[in-house]
C-alpha cells in the first residue's frame, strides 16, 4: 500500500472512531493477516461492513443533490448505503468530496 493511500486510510479510521464508529476486523483483513503475517503490501481496499440495508431503494445523485448528508449504514461493492438513500460512488469518481462527522 502506498504511503499516500495508508495515510488517507489512516485519517478515514480516525474519523470514524471519533464518531464513535468501531470499525470490526472483516473476513479480508483477518485472512491477510493470518496468511501474510500482517497487511498486503498491495491490497488498497477499504472493507466496511453493512450494518442496516435499506427497506426501500432510493438512488442518490451529486448531479441532482450536490450536498448530501446522511448517516452511513455500509459500504457494499461500489454502494454507500445511508439512512437516506444508496449513492453509486463509482459513477462520481472524477468528483471531489468532502466529507464531515457530526
Amino acid at each position: 500500500m502506498s504511503p499516500a493511500a495508508e495515510s488517507f486510510m489512516g485519517r478515514c479510521c480516525n474519523i470514524l472512531e471519533s464518531a464513535g464508529v468501531v470499525l470490526p476486523l472483516t473476513y479480508e483483513t483477518t485472512l491477510e493477516l493470518y496468511r501474510e503475517g500482517g497487511f498486503i503490501k498491495h491490497d488498497n481496499d477499504f472493507s466496511y461492513p453493512v450494518i442496516e440495508y435499506p427497506t426501500k431503494i432510493v438512488s442518490l445523485n451529486f448531479d441532482k443533490t450536490p450536498n448530501i448528508e446522511g448517516i452511513v449504514k455500509g459500504i457494499k461493492g461500489q454502494y454507500l448505503i445511508l439512512d437516506i438513500g444508496v449513492l453509486n460512488i463509482r459513477k462520481f469518481s472524477s468528483y471531489e468530496l468532502e466529507m464531515a462527522v457530526n
